[in-house]
């Protein structure tokens, strides 16, 4: 056997652990795939200390010296300083750089990210858009790794489209929710039967985004509800017809692959790979103003037809894409050069 383990830094809400939990100890020929946390016993809300904490980090190199592996699969900075000090240790292991956004975020993510990549047999990315960003010079050893953890069968469809908006990730900074929020306020004025329904856990950003929620008067429209699994926010996105995400950057937006797969209309920012598979007009409203958003929400909720159309196209865009577990496989067997069995 072939051992593979994907380093990931904890357990927590987001594309890189939802994608990773569907490999927990898969096997496939002579491959065994195993995720392993580097910090085990922490969660995203855990204090950035304990997440800085060296004997964590040594705890899990020793733990694959003891149990030596063939490839090491970093995602996120604090997995590859791990696969660093390891391929140092074991010079003749193949570690592979595991990218999911198109920008560092800070210092220190550049300066582990880039060692790690000079030692890299290969430099994984869950779309092209990261790739080309984050590594534009790397040619041969890239590669891109289909990003769908599974395929989802659509809600049903609703019977009379509303002005009802999900969203669910990660509260932070990034996914700019101060400005979806201004946005619904808009369509809100208009038609007081809207609402919008967020979910995931607080990054840092719970109170800034209930103060603009008290600022602009929604919050009898607005729900925040925390973290949820899967498959409570496929119950809560029930009847919903939008998922609404404004993101300033993203790698490839699993959120909103996850919403198109549940039959949502996706309301979303061109960034990272989203702007590849969301086709404005076509399959979402890729967002290039708010009035536009607002019109085209308009055009929407008074034509059913186009609404399903739209509705269906977002679901036919991930019918048969391959599955993440299958490509993270197959590139496996390729950087061992093993022969499919």
């Amino acid at each position: 056997m072939k051992k593979v383990v994907h380093l990931i830094p904890y357990d927590a809400v987001g594309g890189v652990e939802t994608a990773a939990r569907t490999m927990w100890h898969m096997a496939r020929g002579r491959l065994q795939y195993e995720v392993v946390y580097v910090f085990p016993n922490e969660i995203a809300a855990s204090p950035r200390s304990v997440l800085f904490n060296p004997i964590s980090i040594f705890r899990c190199v020793a733990k694959m010296i003891r149990d030596p592996v063939d490839i090491v699969v970093m995602s996120l900075w604090r997995s590859a300083l791990v696969g660093i000090i390891y391929k140092i240790i074991r010079p003749n292991t193949k570690i592979v750089l595991f990218l999911h956004n198109t920008r560092d975020a800070h210092f220190i993510d550049w300066a582990i990210t880039r060692s790690a990549a000079a030692l890299a047999t290969e430099i994984w990315a869950d779309a092209s858009s990261t790739l080309s960003t984050r590594m534009p010079s790397i040619k041969t050893r890239g590669r891109v790794i289909s990003y769908l953890p599974e395929h989802i069968v659509a809600l049903p469809p609703i019977g009379k489209v509303t002005p009802t908006f999900i969203f669910w990730g990660r509260l932070v900074a990034q996914k700019r929710l101060d400005r979806a929020l201004r946005i619904f306020a808009e369509i809100w004025r208009s038609r007081k039967d809207a609402t919008f329904t967020i979910v995931g856990p607080d990054g840092g950003e719970l109170a800034a985004l209930n103060d603009i929620v008290s600022e602009l008067g929604i919050g009898a429209a607005v729900s925040f509800l925390g973290p949820k699994s899967i498959d409570e926010i496929k119950y809560i996105a029930v009847g919903k017809a939008f998922y609404f995400q404004t993101s300033d950057f993203e790698g490839m937006g699993l959120s909103v692959v996850e919403a198109m797969q549940l039959g949502l209309v996706p309301i979303v920012t061109g960034v990272g790979e989203i702007g590849k598979y969301c086709h404005s007009g076509e399959n979402a409203i890729v967002i290039s103003s708010p009035s536009q958003v607002i019109n085209e929400v308009s055009v929407l909720l008074s034509d059913a037809d186009r609404y399903s159309c739209m509705r269906d196209a977002a679901i036919a865009t991930w019918s048969h894409r391959q599955l993440y577990s299958e490509s993270v496989l197959d590139a496996c067997e390729s950087v061992l050069a093993l022969d499919k069995r």
